[in-house]
């Protein structure tokens, strides 16, 4: 009984690491911190950024897993929705740029001013589906 619920918790937190890793190995690979960083002017508090992102995700999955030990009300909702679709956005934006998405999708369609105002449309809608997901579609 006892080597079984041992060796089921080994493989849980083995998958649950690598799964981990695999996912921080992909933001690391878009820059996604590396391009806050340089946008805000910031780069000498990379180190910060990181472990601000890995704290982060650890305290994302334990909320998750175990929920919450106080009753954090509706607003935190709208806070962690906006905050969760920013991310999002500029994750999927990292993401474009990286493999070049945006430059051949303008030249696509010939789009020669606006591309900000593109990426901009792009964080704010993911921010909005962030909050109504959140607020509304994760409590049904």
């Amino acid at each position: 009984m006892w080597t079984e619920l041992l060796l089921m918790v080994l493989i849980g937190l083995g998958a649950g690491v690598i799964t981990a890793a695999g996912y921080f190995a992909v933001i690391a690979a878009v820059g996604v911190v590396t391009r806050f960083a340089g946008c805000t002017k910031t780069a000498a508090y990379i180190g910060i950024y990181e472990k601000v992102l890995c704290l982060g995700g650890i305290l994302g999955n334990l909320l998750w897993m175990f929920g919450s030990p106080v009753v954090l009300g509706d607003w935190f909702k709208y806070v962690f929705g906006f905050l969760a679709g920013i991310f999002v956005g500029c994750f999927l934006v990292s993401l474009a740029e990286m493999v070049k998405g945006l430059p051949v999708f303008c030249r696509k369609i010939n789009l020669q001013k606006g591309v900000g105002m593109i990426i901009m449309v792009l964080a704010l809608g993911k921010g909005i589906g962030s909050i109504f997901y959140f607020c509304y579609l994760m409590n049904k």
